[in-house]
């Protein structure tokens, strides 16, 4: 590697540090980091017996993903910074960094072209879909798992250039597979697939004694691409109701992977406008064979352009962004987004290839430079603008509802950033749309019922509450709130009564045992 190279591999990274600084004092948002981190027992024992703990957890199924050492790395960072988002976030861009100086090592290497290789490294580190992975302190699985894989294909591709070292560097990418799949076993698996595609590019042919040397990678892809749909059948109906495959016949999944094919191809050319979210009802309307048609007729594009110049790292792009999206689409299930941003923090690197091979291909007019240019100034414009979306919930989820207007989720999510911030009416108008849209929300009752709280309107509450407990019976902590309302309210007998609902429920409700007890003294007093 060569003066001019190391200097690339160390300066473009440094960029995009520079350019992700404001991303640091972003706070933490409630789209999925309660769950993952601040609520999350799992992480909260950074000990011995915590990563045991973890490690039981996920290798039995009892977690919605397969991310054993990502859940790891989350405990030990909650271990030191707590609940202090600045933390997190400096982990994240350096994590993303160090992605960024991987795309330009892997693309030098497939390439010899270091400002090719530039320049595509620079397109990662700073487009718009990649500020969701960076912003979002739960994806730091996917910036992990990015890296390790993107170290698997760097070493495989280095050891055909050394051949007299060729044992020694593919143990190397055995571990780095290992670790991928150990981070986050359902982006990575498709490894040994883009290995194949690798062959192919740099041999022109894929023989007999390739496919054989890839079978112990096969066979831990299987392996943990088992052990990810074992975890991923923990997800309830209540936590992604539409996730069983029923509601959608074969056919409609196909096509709804069709479809999103497309939009991941659309949203990385032109990145406008992106959401933390984007309904999957919302895009069931479509024509969905249509985009199975359009995409077949792309790959036979591709098949036919691959013996041209240039045209054979095009084809490896778009083996690589088919191979590494298809774990994300929806064959196996439909969920409530028909894709996340984050799904394409590895997958776009084909997109890179696909760019760098056009670039070779065919020559550079002067108009085609003036209008890449544009459109990379246009991408840093936006990518800005992203990281300012992800500064707290409130921005979050107001981009969400201004694309997507008549879908509660951005509602919901927006009325529960204001009750943190002791912002009631905020949250009361937020709630009063949200039941226009579903009327049978019991979350919205349930926040309307904790704005009230903060109102100290106690009749207002009740009422609320009961209809939450009409709609979900089995909530045990809203009978408990009820019953704190009640007490309130001074309508002891009745707390009471719904203190012990919770408790028949779930008999280990602390908060209950413990409000009954403080109800039960206050009667006593009463009584003498």
């Amino acid at each position: 590697m060569n003066k001019k190279v190391f200097v690339y591999a160390s300066v473009v990274p440094a960029v995009v540090f520079l350019f992700f600084l404001p991303a640091l004092f972003n706070g933490f948002t409630n789209w999925d980091v309660p769950s993952v981190l601040l609520d999350n027992p799992l992480i909260k024992d950074f000990s011995w017996h915590g990563i045991q703990t973890i490690l039981v957890t996920m290798w039995t199924g009892q977690f919605e993903r397969f991310i054993p050492f990502s859940m790891i790395f989350y405990t030990a960072e909650y271990h030191f910074f707590g609940t202090n988002p600045l933390g997190y976030h400096g982990v994240s861009v350096l994590l993303h960094c160090l992605d960024v100086g991987a795309v330009f090592i892997l693309i030098y290497l497939l390439t010899e072209r270091a400002g090719a290789a530039l320049m595509a490294a620079l397109l990662f580190g700073l487009h718009p879909l990649h500020v969701e992975p960076v912003a979002l302190a739960t994806a730091q699985t996917y910036l992990i798992g990015t890296f390790f894989f993107l170290s698997a294909v760097i070493l495989y591709v280095w050891s055909s250039r050394v051949p007299v070292q060729k044992f020694r560097f593919e143990i190397l990418v055995v571990i780095s597979f290992s670790l991928a799949l150990l981070f986050y076993s359902g982006l990575t698996m498709s490894l040994p697939f883009v290995l194949l595609a690798v062959d192919y590019y740099l041999q022109g042919r894929i023989d007999r004694d390739q496919v054989l040397r890839k079978i112990p990678f096969f066979l831990m892809s299987f392996y943990f691409g088992w052990l990810t749909f074992k975890a991923a059948h923990h997800v309830t109906a209540d936590f992604v109701p539409t996730f069983l495959t029923q509601h959608f016949s074969l056919f409609h999944r196909i096509n709804l992977s069709c479809e999103a094919l497309w939009i991941y191809a659309q949203k990385f050319f032109i990145p406008h406008p992106l959401s933390c979210l984007y309904p999957t009802t919302y895009y069931t309307q479509q024509a969905f064979l249509l985009f199975t048609v359009m995409g077949g007729a792309v790959f036979l594009f591709f098949t036919a352009f691959r013996q041209k110049p240039g045209g054979r790292i095009c084809f490896l792009g778009l083996w690589w962004f088919l191979l590494t999206i298809l774990p994300f689409l929806h064959i196996h299930g439909v969920s409530e987004s028909i894709i996340y941003d984050r799904y394409l923090y590895l997958p776009s690197v084909g997109f890179l290839l696909i760019l760098v091979g056009m670039w070779e291909s065919f020559p550079l007019k002067k108009w085609v430079g003036s209008l890449g240019l544009f459109w990379f100034i246009f991408i840093i414009f936006l990518s800005s603008q992203q990281i300012g979306v992800w500064r707290d919930s409130g921005t979050l989820w107001t981009n969400f509802i201004s694309q997507y207007p008549g879908f509660a989720d951005g509602y919901l999510n927006r009325s529960d950033y204001y009750l943190t911030i002791h912002q009631p009416r905020l949250a009361l108008k937020d709630i009063d749309v949200l039941l226009k849209i579903d009327p049978q929300n019991a979350g919205a009752y349930q926040n309307k019922g904790h704005a009230f709280f903060q109102l100290r309107q106690w009749h207002l509450e009740v009422e609320a509450l009961t209809q939450v407990i009409e709609l979900k019976p089995d909530f045990v902590h809203i009978y408990v709130d009820r019953g704190v309302a009640f007490y309130m309210l001074g309508e002891d007998k009745r707390a009471l009564e719904d203190f012990n609902r919770a408790l028949q429920k779930d008999p280990n409700e602390v908060k209950a045992l413990i409000d009954r007890q403080i109800v039960l003294q206050e009667l006593r007093t009463q009584r003498f």
